[in-house]
């Protein structure tokens, strides 16, 4: 499971964080949100360092379908009916103004970040949604932007209305944040891959403790999709969220999908079109559900293709990967002070449109530490309370966080003689509970199946081969390495006599 955007070459990756460092701003999460708040910061005269626990763009950001759009499937007609034009106007400002800088940023780099100017359209085959997506391009052309509603999409099957909006973006996400990265190293900032921030102390200064170093600065941002401090509580506050793409090859097809598409009806289909050596190929995706809640999510990916080959001919699918989101209870991304932690920002909740939101999550940012914020930088109010506007989802999330919490414990358990090449499950080894993967050559990787970050029980993932927690995302290897927080911690290994430990085939 790879996805395509990864495929490109990174070069060699900067030295971990050893000792002690200092920098004016410290930027946690090297994706889109994070590498544009420390170029910007970098550029206005600050002296920045970027750490990430990984590679610069290898998690959510390299994981996208990389739409850079104002068109977030039916949202603003349901924004200004819950809070009103004012919010509404400032949201549509927020990702115009991250449209305007990516496309900015992206003709300083040779090849463009691969960037692309389609029409969006948000789409329904249903007769009965026809109402909802016109009331969604009324509501946008009351904001300022030419939304019309149209049938003639392009797709290959029929539609009953969409909205279409012209000159948005797509990119090649990795590749843009690779030229964000050249920029930012040229402009003096310091970048420290392989570096698992896991404490941060409020002050003047405040104090970055990684595993192997300690990072001061006068300002820190946590920008790591969910923050890993539990300040403010945002785990409670947005519910994790998988998604699953694939790439298929189609020959001369993608020549008449000329945009990019996202249904508004269920289940989810996104569909755009990307450049690949023999011409063009078509990004699908959709199938998302809250993670650590599927049983096998291989069929996710079946369900993707299976959808791929009746409307598309499909010659075939080369890459296949997911991506993990956050989804704010009350709809909107939080971006500002994180918890009550003065000199400590936040980016997070990009509710799957984490390209344009992030890149105006980084304008906020960047207006906050120079005491200069936008005019719109409201709308994405990090303090706010999310039971006033979203008091029945914030219920169900943590609802569902505290049934897994305790409702997991009492499940019983197969026996580790069960588990067949490729398969994971937590079983009753000696009596205790342990997550155990038994790899294709047959040996066993145990850990504890207690997640580090609140101590729920994880949940295998099929496709991903990783040990997923159901409470509030975070994610772990087969061996317990953290793939994706809010956790730091891995998962404490476990020693099993039955079989030693061997790496997977």
């Amino acid at each position: 499971m790879n996805s395509f955007w990864l495929d490109v070459e990174e070069g060699e990756p900067t030295a971990p964080l050893v000792g002690r460092a200092r920098a004016d701003v410290a930027v946690i999460g090297a994706g889109i949100t994070g590498l544009t708040t420390a170029l910007l910061l970098q550029r206005a005269g600050a002296s920045v360092a970027l750490v990430d626990r990984h590679r610069i763009a290898s998690r959510t950001t390299g994981h996208t379908t990389a739409k850079v759009t104002v068109l977030h499937g039916l949202m603003y007609a349901q924004l200004v009916e819950q809070r009103g034009e004012e919010p509404a106007t400032e949201y549509l400002t927020a990702n115009l103004r991250a449209m305007a800088l990516v496309s900015e940023l992206a003709a300083e780099i040779p090849d463009g970040g691969e960037l692309m100017r389609l029409p969006a359209y948000t789409y329904t085959q249903q007769t009965d949604r026809v109402t909802d997506v016109q009331a969604e391009a009324e509501t946008l052309v009351r904001l300022g932007q030419p939304a019309t509603v149209t049938s003639d999409t392009g797709l290959p099957y029929p539609i009953a209305a969409a909205v279409q909006l012209d000159d948005q973006l797509a990119i090649h996400p990795v590749r843009y944040c690779l030229g964000l990265r050249q920029a930012f190293v040229a402009a003096g900032g310091a970048i420290y891959e392989h570096t698992n921030a896991v404490d941060v102390e409020d002050g003047a200064p405040c104090l970055v403790r990684t595993e192997h170093g300690e990072l001061e600065a006068d300002w820190v941002v946590v920008a790591t999709l969910i923050p890993f401090l539990n300040d403010g509580w945002y785990a409670a506050k947005a519910e994790p969220s998988r998604s699953y793409a694939v790439l298929a090859h189609v020959g001369d097809e993608p020549a008449d999908i000329g945009g990019m598409y996202l249904s508004a009806d269920q289940p989810t289909r996104t569909l755009r079109p990307t450049p690949v050596d023999s011409g063009m190929a078509l990004v699908l995706g959709g199938e998302g559900h809250r993670t650590g809640e599927e049983n096998d999510t291989r069929l996710r990916y079946e369900a993707i293709e299976r959808w791929a080959s009746e409307h598309f001919p499909v010659q075939r699918v080369s890459h296949r990967w997911s991506a993990q989101d956050f989804v704010p209870v009350d709809g909107l991304p939080f971006v500002g002070r994180l918890g009550s932690r003065d000199r400590v920002l936040v980016a997070t909740g990009f509710k799957k449109w984490g390209l344009s939101n992030g890149t105006a999550a980084a304008l906020a940012l960047h207006g906050l530490v120079t005491s200069n914020p936008p005019d719109w930088a409201g709308v994405y109010d990090s303090t706010r309370s999310v039971t006033v506007k979203g008091p029945r989802e914030f219920a169900k999330h943590n609802f569902k966080a505290a049934k897994h919490l305790i409702g997991d414990r009492l499940r019983s358990r197969p026996d580790i003689e069960a588990l067949s090449p490729g398969a994971g499950a937590i079983v009753d080894a000696d009596g205790e509970k342990a997550a155990v993967y038994r790899d294709n050559r047959g040996g066993l990787h145990a850990v504890s199946p207690v997640c580090t970050h609140l101590g729920c029980l994880v949940q295998w993932n099929t496709a991903e081969r990783s040990w997923d927690c159901p409470c509030h995302g975070s994610r772990f290897t087969s061996d317990g390495a953290v793939l994706d927080g809010p956790a730091v911690a891995p998962l404490e290994s476990i020693d099993l006599t039955e079989s030693a430990a061997s790496e997977d085939a």
